[in-house]
């Protein structure tokens, strides 16, 4: 019998990495993706989980954004070396 999981993450390399493998599993059934902000804006995780999934063909797998910011840690953009960068590391310009 699959597991259902729902996936909370902040997706970068490491991240789309382990969505990926989630979605490829025959143990896991992954019932949507929580996107909060991380070493990227949350609309920079958001995009990325939307584009795994897509890279994955579950683009309709449900996306959902959550927290903007640290709820205990001081976030700053000076911290973020890749606030720019999709989750392959690519730089793009910001929206």
């Amino acid at each position: 019998m699959r597991r259902d999981i729902i996936i909370d993450t902040d997706p970068g390399q490491d991240d789309a990495v382990a969505i990926l493998l989630a979605l490829a599993s025959e143990e896991l059934n992954v019932l949507g993706l929580t996107c909060v902000a991380g070493n990227v804006p949350l609309e920079r995780t958001s995009y990325n989980a939307r584009q795994v999934c897509e890279l994955a063909g579950r683009a309709d797998l449900p996306v959902f954004a959550g927290c903007d910011r640290p709820w205990v840690a001081v976030w700053s953009r000076q911290n973020m070396s890749m606030a720019t960068a999709d989750w392959m590391g690519r730089r793009s310009p910001r929206r």
